[in-house]
């Protein structure tokens, strides 16, 4: 995977010789909102319209891809490139960052790869377990098998919108768990607390290591009303976990959180840290806030 900063800025009608000039070389040229992961696409009027199905469906995934070239492109305005594949089949995708009026897409252009030499070295179907492993792995951390940093980094911190809800949690007294039990029962405690959280989420929504025992959990297009719910249905689950051979441990989070009630701003995280600390130093078990509030903080 690569990035470039190349960013396009088109009219409809430049849009649409840039595609038919494109279409010459790649088998498949789409424009995505991956906000909405909506396919779009200039009918002879120059209108943009939404295709009925969304991108990932033409890998048969049920979700957005983990390892998505369209999401990393958008994240850092640039273009980047990645090999995926499905079906037996390898495919080569550049997904490049365009402005069309005013309004961000991206550029996907595929093309599905017939070289033998491309294989020669490993073989297809070695080649296409080593480019599954790598699309798997690159966003998964390790222990708990949820999302890791690079992937809030380079994922889902470009498409957070409106009606987007975001927690941050740690687990109380983490410190004392691996001094008194072993690190080996804190490893314990991060895999079963995960499992319970990600029961609890979406295929749309994302759950993230962040570092330690520090997590997030991204809810896409939610009620303020649902996420508040949520929020506290968590909490009281975690406190349910039982760890099995450490019977004495007794679990509960703190969590910090906030309702995009508008396109939030880079300043995310640092609000949401400063709201884990005010549940910390308040002693109570969460905060929540309205994105428009925070700076009020």
């Amino acid at each position: 995977m690569n990035n470039q900063e190349v960013m396009i800025f088109l009219t409809k009608e430049e849009l649409k010789r840039f595609i038919t000039l494109q279409e010459k070389i790649f088998d498949q040229v789409r424009l995505v909102d991956v906000k909405t992961n909506q396919i779009y696409y200039l009918d002879e009027e120059k209108v943009l319209c939404v295709e009925p199905h969304q991108c990932f469906e033409f890998w048969n995934k049920e979700k957005k891809c983990q390892n998505c070239s369209s999401a990393k492109a958008f994240t850092t305005k640039g273009q980047v490139c990645k090999y995926e594949f499905i079906d037996s089949h390898i495919y080569f995708i550049i997904s490049k960052y365009i402005e069309v009026e005013e309004k961000a897409f991206i550029l996907e252009m595929i093309s599905q790869s017939n070289d033998e030499t491309f294989y020669a070295a490993q073989g297809q179907n070695k080649m296409a377990k080593i480019i599954t492993k790598l699309n798997s792995r690159i966003y998964t951390d390790s222990l708990t098998k949820v999302y890791n940093r690079a992937y809030y980094d380079e994922q889902a911190k470009g498409i957070l919108s409106q009606y987007d809800g975001v927690m941050m949690f740690d687990v109380d007294k983490f410190k004392m768990i691996n001094d008194t039990y072993g690190h080996l029962a804190g490893d314990v405690v991060l895999k079963e607390l995960t499992k319970v959280v990600l029961s609890m989420t979406r295929k749309c929504d994302s759950v993230v290591r962040y570092g330690g025992d520090e997590f997030l959990v991204v809810f896409r297009d939610i009620s303020e009303t649902a996420f508040k719910k949520r929020l506290y249905q968590i909490r009281d689950a975690v406190k349910q976990i039982k760890i099995e051979n450490y019977p004495d441990i007794d679990l509960s989070i703190s969590i910090g959180s906030i309702y995009c009630q508008k396109q939030p701003q880079k300043s995310l995280i640092e609000n949401l840290d400063k709201l884990l600390y005010k549940v910390k130093h308040d002693k109570e078990s969460i905060c929540f806030k309205l994105y428009g509030d925070c700076k009020d903080m």
